[in-house]
């Protein structure tokens, strides 16, 4: 949220921004310089960085938990989507409907990034509230919820999503799906569960790899045995 000048006018537009050095100060951990320009210009906690993106997503990302505590401590205005990374599933049900359907300045619906951060009870409110479960990121990943779910290795939000109609063989750019992502992981239990919601068992990704060669890959090679087996028509 931008304070506005003396008269009420915006400030001017070099200021509606955090520099790019204080990115590289959350990216860096460097906590000192972070509480250090908080405390001297707290405002800038609920400027977005240049990209468009809030200064707390950008924590969050980097898994930078304490950098977004000292961002959280200034009290920034949060967006639905810094609410459905923290997985603030009571904030979310009270948010206006349109923001269930709405993009960050990065191309995700909050669903993705509920999703990614393994929040359930947001996925849930999303949920329903309406968001798509199959919606496509506005970006060059074109993920769907399934598979940030997936990468982030969320069981329990992976079940939900596949319940209420995402589609298991989804593919993201490079033709990449979430059994891809959850074979090459060595993930057995998010395997078995894409299996048991019809995932093919075998799908080739733009270069021809298919899940099975991804956990062989990576040496996952129970998985891998489940997985051809799966394509011959085993159980």
């Amino acid at each position: 949220m931008v304070d506005p000048g003396r008269d009420g006018s915006p400030p001017p537009a070099a200021d509606l921004s955090v520099a790019a050095d204080l990115l590289d100060v959350v990216a860096g951990g460097d906590l000192a310089a972070l509480r250090a320009a908080l405390e001297a210009e707290p405002a800038l906690a609920g400027r977005p960085a240049p990209d468009g993106v809030s200064l707390l997503l950008h924590a969050l990302y980097r898994r930078r938990s304490a950098a977004a505590e000292l961002i959280l401590a200034a009290r920034p205005r949060l967006s639905v989507f810094d609410l459905a990374a923290l997985g603030d599933a009571a904030a979310l049900r009270n948010a206006p409907p349109g923001d269930a359907h709405a993009r960050s300045p990065d191309g995700f619906t909050a669903l993705h990034l509920a999703a990614y951060f393994g929040n359930l009870e947001a996925v849930e409110a999303l949920l329903e509230a309406g968001a798509d479960p199959a919606a496509v990121a506005d970006n060059a990943s074109r993920v769907q919820p399934l598979h940030s779910a997936v990468a982030g290795r969320h069981l329990a939000v992976a079940a939900l999503l596949l319940q209420r109609g995402a589609g298991p063989d989804a593919a993201q750019t490079g033709g990449w799906t979430a059994l891809h992502s959850a074979a090459k992981q060595g993930d057995a239990a998010l395997v078995e569960l894409l299996l048991d919601h019809g995932a093919a068992p075998a799908p080739a990704s733009d270069d021809g790899m298919r899940p099975a060669d991804l956990a062989a890959e990576t040496r996952h090679g129970t998985i891998a045995s489940r997985l051809r087996a799966a394509a011959r028509g085993g159980a």
